[in-house]
C-alpha cells in the first residue's frame, strides 16, 4: 500500500488498521495503526502517530514530532525529525543496538542505557543479546526510547484497510469553520 502527495510519501507492505492523513498547513496529524513493514514515510509539517508497526521502518519528519509503537518481531528503525520530538516504544523483550541524538533536547530510555555527550546528549549500545539497529535523531526536540508491549501482527490481514485524507476545514459565512 502507499499513496504521495505535495509533501508526503507512505509505503508499506501491508496495512491492517487506519490510517488517517490531515490537509493543512503546520503541524496536520498523521495518524496510523497496524502497519507491517517495510514502512517509508518521508514528509514534512505533520505530527506522526504511528501504533504497533512491524517490520523495518524509515521516517523522516521535518518540523514535526514523531510517536512510533512497534511490535515483534523488530526490524531495523531509523527516525530522524529536524525540529520535533522523537517518542519509540518497542518490546521490551527485544534485543537491538541503539544509535540516538538530539542537537538541543533531552534522551531518555528504559532500558538502562547511559546518556552522553552533555549539551548534545547521545545515546548507543545494545540492548539484549543485540540485533536490529535503531537509529533515533532529531535537531530539536527530545528522544526517548521506552520499553512497550503489544501483540504481533497476524500473518494474514484480517480486513480491508482504510486509508481516509481529510480536507481542510473550510469557513462558514459565519467566519467559523464547520
Amino acid at each position: 500500500v502507499g499513496f504521495e502527495t505535495f509533501r508526503t510519501q507512505f509505503k508499506a507492505a501491508r496495512l491492517d488498521g487506519e490510517l488517517e492523513i490531515q490537509s493543512g498547513s503546520g503541524d496536520a496529524p498523521l495518524q496510523g495503526e497496524a502497519i507491517l513493514g517495510p514502512v517509508t514515510l518521508h514528509t514534512r509539517d505533520r505530527v506522526i502517530t504511528l501504533d504497533r508497526v512491524q517490520g523495518n521502518v524509515d521516517i523522516n519528519n521535518a518540523n514535526g514530532s514523531v510517536t512510533l509503537s512497534t511490535v515483534g518481531p523488530l526490524g531495523t528503525i531509523s527516525v530522524q525529525s529536524t525540529r520535533g520530538s522523537v517518542d519509540l516504544s518497542v518490546p521490551g523483550n527485544s534485543g537491538f543496538t541503539v544509535n540516538a541524538q538530539t542537537r538541543d533536547g533531552s534522551i531518555e530510555n528504559d532500558f538502562g542505557l547511559n546518556t552522553a555527550g552533555g549539551d548534545r546528549p547521545v545515546l548507543s549500545g545494545i540492548v539484549g543479546h543485540g540485533g536490529p539497529t535503531v537509529m533515533l535523531s532529531t535537531d530539536d526536540g527530545d528522544v526517548s526510547l521506552r520499553k512497550s508491549t503489544g501483540e504481533a501482527l497476524p500473518a494474514q490481514s484480517p480486513v480491508t484497510p482504510t486509508v481516509t485524507q481529510e480536507p481542510p476545514a473550510t469557513p462558514t459565512a459565519s467566519g467559523k469553520s464547520a
